[in-house]
């Protein structure tokens, strides 16, 4: 008997006042009694669910390994361009709330492997990557995030050591990666997490690829050059590994 199909669909919710819509993915060959890891990729500024599904291309690799994938679909935030509210939550759609809520759907839904759940963004997505990993540690092994928006954080408390990955071109123009007025440094944010995953001080660094040591949970950068902002073919090469190797949450001893 042939295995089950690649199937796409729509999952659909109210969480808080809006409804939210999810485009979810699930392998060919995927069984219901075998949990699977599960990958969340958010959009960046002015994107859609499918535009980033083709662009990403992570389907392919997440069919050969039964991944599925999700691509949650952000709310308009003006002039008809959607996104994730990553600056200031007060009076405005909880996107956290959000995706705790999806994830309580999709692990109801599917059989979800627990210790293999990970969040990808883009540009403003990865600001919202960076915001699970801040506050749905507890739930997200493991965050990557390509050409990240990053702002300044009155507070960030993960109950969870998770790994993360961040790749930025050194001339990124749009998330500028010595930062700018309103915007975090990669320096900075990565400083930042290093001192929250108790990293070693001084991390190796190779000419493009540095890695923190000692550290709770994997950290990790790949600095580029001439990409600009865009998402390329390589950086989805680059997550994927990441993610197949330091995806999965270590069982406490």
């Amino acid at each position: 008997m042939d295995p089950p199909p690649a199937v796409d669909r729509y999952l659909t919710m109210t969480a808080g006042d809006e409804l939210r819509v999810a485009l979810v993915h699930t392998p060919p060959g995927y069984q219901a009694g075998i949990a699977a890891p599960l990958l969340i990729d958010f959009h960046g500024y002015g994107g859609t669910s499918e535009r980033t599904q083709a662009d990403h291309d992570f389907d392919p690799l997440a069919d050969a390994a039964r991944v599925v994938t999700v691509y949650p679909q952000g709310l308009e935030l003006d002039v008809e361009l959607t996104g994730w509210y990553t600056i200031s939550r007060e009076d405005q759609s909880d996107d956290v709330a959000y995706v705790a809520q999806l994830l309580d759907a999709l692990e109801r839904q599917l059989c979800v492997d627990p210790d293999r759940v990970w969040a990808v963004g883009h540009s403003v997505g990865g600001g919202m990557a960076d915001y699970v990993a801040c506050e749905l540690a507890d739930r997200f092994t493991a965050v990557a995030i390509v050409a990240g928006t990053f702002y300044p954080r009155d507070r960030c408390e993960p109950a969870e050591p998770t790994a993360i990955l961040e790749v930025h071109s050194t001339t990124d123009d749009v998330a500028p990666y010595y930062g700018r007025p309103y915007f975090v440094s990669v320096e900075a944010w990565f400083a930042a997490w290093a001192d929250r995953l108790h990293c070693d001080p001084d991390p190796s660094d190779d000419g493009g690829r540095v890695v923190w040591n000692g550290c709770d949970a994997p950290l990790e950068h790949v600095r580029l050059e001439g990409v600009g902002h865009e998402w390329i073919s390589a950086e989805t090469a680059l997550v994927w590994e990441f993610l197949q190797r330091a995806g999965t949450r270590s069982p406490e001893p």
